[in-house]
């Protein structure tokens, strides 16, 4: 891991870590929370709108608090913004599915 070498750097280095390490990371679940709305309120979009994500701890260790804060700064907002657009993707295809379905049934009758 490239945290390892940022610990003895700046605030700025283990911060462009963090943001490294988000953008390295998949957010398939959030897209599969996406498909399933609760009667059509989109309830993942609206949670990763809500939650601020957590670095995992064992990319952590080892870091003094100081240094948790900045790798934390760095990851936070970038895995919010993918969480929030995989959760909307998951949204939009959900949506296209009624809509495909809904027309399918009313053509159907």
């Amino acid at each position: 891991m490239r945290i390892v070498q940022a610990q003895g750097g700046s605030c700025q280095d283990l911060t462009l870590e963090g943001r490294d390490e988000a953008e390295d990371r998949g957010t398939a679940l959030w897209l599969v929370m996406g498909l399933l709305p609760i009667y059509f309120i989109p309830a993942a979009p609206i949670a990763a709108h809500s939650m601020t994500p957590e670095p995992p701890t064992q990319l952590l260790t080892g870091l003094d608090r100081a240094q948790v804060q900045c790798f934390a700064d760095g990851y936070s907002p970038v895995m919010k913004g993918k969480r929030i657009r995989s959760s909307w993707i998951g949204y939009g295809i959900s949506a296209g599915i009624s809509v495909l379905l809904y027309t399918a049934l009313v053509t159907a009758s």
